[in-house]
């Protein structure tokens, strides 16, 4: 399996485990009716985002390979478009969706502790 098969992999599975914990926020938010329309919006924007960064990171791949080819002495100008290259797709397709991950695990924990707390002070 190729490395730009692998990273379309596991972008797919940081992209579900963030939409998993946006649905759980928005399931504990509105269980205690405190879902505001920013929850809701986050559960359908972050696919359409996903799909964005994917697209980009492939293109970025696609452009890296056609620069690369017939690349025989070293040119500095497409080297480093190369080196860039390189280094965006992985961070379009990996780390945003991390960051994203975190972000909905941050608000699960939110909405549990705010609901929590107001379960006991009821």
């Amino acid at each position: 399996m190729g490395t730009s098969r692998r990273m379309v992999l596991f972008s797919l599975v940081l992209a579900l485990v963030a939409e998993a914990g946006f649905l759980a926020n928005w399931w504990i938010m509105s269980s205690h009716a405190a879902a505001g329309p920013g929850v809701a919006t986050m559960a359908w924007a972050w696919p359409l985002g996903w799909c964005l960064l994917l697209v980009s990171g492939m293109l970025c791949m696609q452009l890296e390979r056609r620069l690369s080819r017939g690349l025989d002495d070293l040119e500095q100008g497409r080297t480093a478009s190369i080196m860039l290259l390189r280094l965006l797709s992985p961070v379009l397709m990996i780390i945003g969706p991390g960051i994203i991950v975190f972000y909905a695990m941050i608000m699960v924990l939110t909405a549990v502790g705010v609901t929590s707390a107001e379960a006991v002070a009821a």
